[in-house]
């Protein structure tokens, strides 16, 4: 979801840490033979498989409960045969975590997301798992996920609630970009770092989060094109980037205290 390499081991985290620069790594990098991706986990002894080869040992290899072959796939995807799916919901499962890959055809509209699948922890939702899903209403994160990948929840036009109940670190770019029966941004965990474009062309959005915690650092775009906004929310000090963050919001009251920071 959100990775930098730089020339030290252990520099490519689903949890990145802004303050450090880095994090730790300790599953496994998918990518094409012969990437520099390869090169990158050969240099630095990470775990490479070549996209579209068998799973690793790392990973918990299920049959799905399902009958035919279009209940495992998506308007999106065709999912590799390594997921595991449960309840309408594809994820990769590895030793000490599982990754939240994509939604399934009748999903239904109330999606709350297990903290454990297969007797370990939820820890990421990657990038546009739940993109241009039609079918949710609500959905609830649970405290176990850490990340939450680039536009997961894009275009899901008929998502009207959203519940963040964990310490998530790392809210990838515009997450809920395009949810427009969204009405009200929900409360954002104390932890997240990154907010940029997060509820960008939220048309119907009136009210945004109560407040922007004080370990957010940038929210560039956060609202942009939220035209119908009318409370923002409290920006708390630390907030180091915030440009084009109101940036098309007519209905604004009133342009919230930007901190000195």
């Amino acid at each position: 979801p959100f990775c930098v390499i730089t020339n030290s081991s252990g520099t490519i985290s689903n949890t990145y840490d802004g303050d450090k620069g880095e994090g730790t790594f300790s599953g496994t990098i998918i990518g094409a033979e012969g990437s520099t991706a390869q090169d990158y986990a050969k240099e630095f002894g990470y775990k490479f498989t070549v996209a579209g080869a068998p799973a690793t040992t790392t990973a918990v290899v299920t049959t799905a409960p399902v009958t035919t072959t279009a209940a495992v796939t998506t308007s999106a995807k065709v999912l590799p045969s390594d997921s595991y799916i449960a309840d309408g919901i594809a994820y990769y499962i590895f030793a000490d975590h599982a990754e939240l890959v994509s939604w399934m055809d009748g999903i239904g509209e109330t999606v709350s997301i297990p903290q454990k699948v297969e007797k370990v922890p939820v820890t990421v939702i990657l990038d546009g798992a739940f993109a241009n899903c039609k079918d949710i209403k609500t959905v609830e994160v649970p405290a176990s996920v850490s990340t939450i990948g680039e536009s997961a929840f894009m275009n899901c036009d008929n998502l009207v609630s959203v519940k963040i109940t964990g310490p998530v670190k790392c809210i990838a770019n515009g997450t809920f970009w395009g949810c427009k029966s969204l009405v009200e941004g929900p409360e954002l965990p104390s932890t997240v770092r990154r907010c940029l474009m997060m509820f960008a062309d939220c048309t119907a959005m009136k009210k945004g989060p109560a407040r922007i915690p004080g370990s957010a650092r940038d929210c560039s775009d956060m609202f942009r094109g939220c035209e119908s906004l009318e409370n923002a929310p409290e920006i708390s000090e630390g907030l180091i980037e915030c440009s084009n963050m109101f940036n098309g919001c007519r209905a604004l009251k009133a342009v919230p205290d930007i901190p000195a920071t």
